[in-house]
């Protein structure tokens, strides 16, 4: 098993890489890192004919080091990714009740404070939020500015428990909120070094590809270990739903 620590020269190599080398991801990431693999064995016995072409060794020789890299950053954006996705749900499950919850305790404080013109200012100050974050604060301001006018609340029987509910939802939902909104953030640690690492071994990958394309150019069943199977696979079934639908056409104008 690759020990990813040991490669910090090339974990710098990868941090060190410009945003626009960084394109969007074309093929899945699983996919791709099984097809390094595979080009890897493929282009070793090639080595010699592919390096007196021009083809820098290094790029065939550190093949397995960027893929293991790629296939850890892979693994721990996934295990972030799948928090973020619980988080979702969790969210959707969640923040209905607690928007609703949030709805009784300011109709609740507005009756309690009805003599009190700055406090019912104060509640409806903390009633205007509409984002999500302005009313996951509004469940804290809520419970704060109750429980510093719980006589008022108390003499209208209310149940004072709900104030500790709502200052514990609101710490509960801001942090499911924080996970959501990984997914989005440009800044996200593991889904930027995922994307970098997979843009340095597609470098690599390419060097190979190409180099092997033109050295094998006239021999048409070896060069074919030096395309993506994956793109293969989509051409054709691109092309299979093309003949389908031209078949079709062909078969209305007979008709």
């Amino acid at each position: 098993m690759t020990e990813i620590a040991n490669y910090a020269k090339e974990i710098e190599e990868i941090n060190a890489l410009a945003d626009e080398v960084v394109k969007p991801i074309a093929i899945p990431v699983n996919d791709y890192l099984q097809e390094a693999e595979n080009l890897y064995q493929w282009c070793l016995p090639d080595k010699d004919q592919l390096t007196n072409k021009g083809l820098d060794e290094v790029f065939i020789s550190s093949l397995p080091i960027r893929t293991a890299i790629c296939r850890d950053a892979q693994a721990k954006w996934a295990v972030e990714q799948k928090a973020i996705n619980d988080a979702k749900k969790t969210w959707k499950e969640e923040w209905p009740i607690a928007e609703k919850f949030l709805e009784q305790i300011i109709a609740d404080c507005r009756y309690a404070f009805r003599k009190n013109e700055n406090l019912l200012k104060s509640v409806t100050k903390i009633a205007n939020g509409k984002t999500n974050a302005e009313m996951i604060q509004a469940l804290s301001d809520i419970a704060e500015l109750g429980t510093k006018n719980i006589e008022l609340l108390m003499a209208t029987n209310f149940d004072v428990t709900k104030l500790e509910t709502a200052k514990n939802s609101s710490s509960r939902l801001a942090t499911i909120l924080a996970q959501v909104n990984q997914e989005t953030d440009v800044k996200n640690t593991a889904l930027v070094f995922r994307n970098k690492s997979y843009a340095y071994l597609q470098i690599a990958v390419d060097e190979v590809r190409n180099c092997g394309k033109y050295v094998f150019r006239e021999d048409e069943k070896h060069v074919k270990g030096y395309f993506s199977e994956y793109n293969h696979k989509l051409y054709q079934k691109k092309k299979s739903k093309k003949d389908n639908n031209k078949d079709k056409d062909d078969q209305k104008e007979t008709e």
